[in-house]
């Protein structure tokens, strides 16, 4: 499973840690919005998982559908994230995904 690591800033003094679950391997990409961490998996399907950084608790998490693989970036812009796939660069098949963060669906 993947580890989501909470370090204090400037000293990096390692804080607080969160594993995630069993199908949540290889965190590739994050983002901060409001108080949650949002991380993308490197699973396949992609998985986006909602953290509360204070408690380092899970509250939420999405699994994207067939081909929508390993999330390479999140954008965050409102109450919106736009989650960008490297699925298979090589053959010109990258997307991107539109998630409500407030509800951790896709719209």
């Amino acid at each position: 499973p993947g580890r989501i690591v909470k370090i204090e800033i400037p000293s990096l003094k390692r804080v607080a840690d969160l594993e995630l679950g069993q199908y949540e391997d290889k965190v590739l990409c994050g983002a901060r919005f409001e108080d949650y961490g949002i991380f993308g998996t490197g699973t396949s399907p992609g998985m986006l998982t909602k953290v509360e950084l204070k408690s380092m608790t899970k509250v939420a998490s999405l699994e994207f559908i067939d081909g929508e693989d390993r999330p390479a970036s999140i954008v965050i812009f409102g109450r919106y994230a736009f989650i960008g796939f490297g699925s298979a660069w090589a053959e010109g098949t990258t997307s991107v995904v539109k998630v409500d963060l407030d509800r951790m669906v896709r719209v």
